[in-house]
């Protein structure tokens, strides 16, 4: 039987995916609208420091940025997510590294597919990369932060072998 624990991990990582599909589900209108949102704002800040900042950086290339950086961010933060719940399944750091990074990954894919059918959006290879690779990391960060401090105190967060947590 699993643990509360367990449950209320996997609860977590469904709602990030929730969280994710939200964004994908919105259309290119609407979504291009946020970034460019977000875009306007921190050029905005950035102002205060660099006050002809409209000169020095190309704003097609910000937004680019932007957007793979969400990418590559809500993705790293499932990465965490994803690792801390398979934890509860696996003990070995690179079993949990490579299922949660896979399941993470195999969330990216079906995102963008789901986008192909969104008004607008689009299917990019380049953004299953993007999401695989901060699945990757955020997942790298998680278990050498469980692996850290296993060593150093003892106390580290267990990985169990025992299927429930």
């Amino acid at each position: 039987m699993l643990k509360i624990e367990t449950l209320l991990k996997w609860l977590l990582v469904l709602a990030w995916i929730g969280l994710i599909f939200s964004f994908t589900l919105q259309t290119a209108e609407t979504s291009s609208d946020v970034s460019s949102g977000l875009l306007m704002s921190l050029i905005n800040g950035m102002r205060y420091v660099y006050p002809n900042i409209e000169n020095v950086v190309d704003l097609d290339v910000m937004h680019t940025l932007l957007r793979s950086g969400a990418h590559f961010g809500l993705y790293f933060i499932l990465g965490i997510f994803t690792a801390n719940a398979v934890t509860s399944f696996f003990v070995r750091p690179l079993s949990v590294i490579g299922v949660s990074t896979g399941f993470s990954s195999f969330v990216g894919m079906l995102d963008e597919v789901t986008q192909y059918f969104v008004p607008g959006r689009a299917m990019m290879l380049s953004d299953i990369v993007i999401d695989g690779v901060g699945a990757l990391f955020g997942s790298l960060f998680l278990v050498g932060i469980l692996v850290f401090l296993k060593s150093t105190t003892g106390k580290g967060i267990e990985c169990s072998d025992n299927y429930g947590g």
